[in-house]
């Protein structure tokens, strides 16, 4: 087996007949909660705390490739909520995957 630790911007890619998973219990204890801290000042209002929430959160995109294969009951993603997403650039200091 392989394991791949987490890294902003990280590409990996693998054959998906072969399982897979992404176990929580390989973490060290406390390590979770730890990737999520960030400090707030005493006096920032909600809307404040709630960007940071977003800005702080994890989010892992997956793409399934499938070649001469075409899925049983999958959806293309929806149209209608490409706006939600936001422009991104891997290479920034500050790369985040949705605004």
């Amino acid at each position: 087996g392989f394991v791949s630790w987490p890294r902003r911007g990280k590409h990996l890619s693998f054959d998906g007949r072969f399982l897979h998973a992404a176990p929580s219990d390989l973490m060290k204890p406390g390590a979770f909660e730890q990737q999520c801290h960030y400090d707030t000042s005493p006096n920032m209002d909600e809307a404040a705390k709630k960007i940071l929430d977003r800005k702080h959160r994890r989010v892992t995109f997956l793409v399934n490739v499938w070649l001469n294969y075409r899925p049983f009951n999958v959806n293309p993603f929806p149209e209608t909520m490409i706006g939600n997403l936001s422009d991104c650039d891997l290479f920034r200091e500050d790369f985040c995957l949705f605004g």
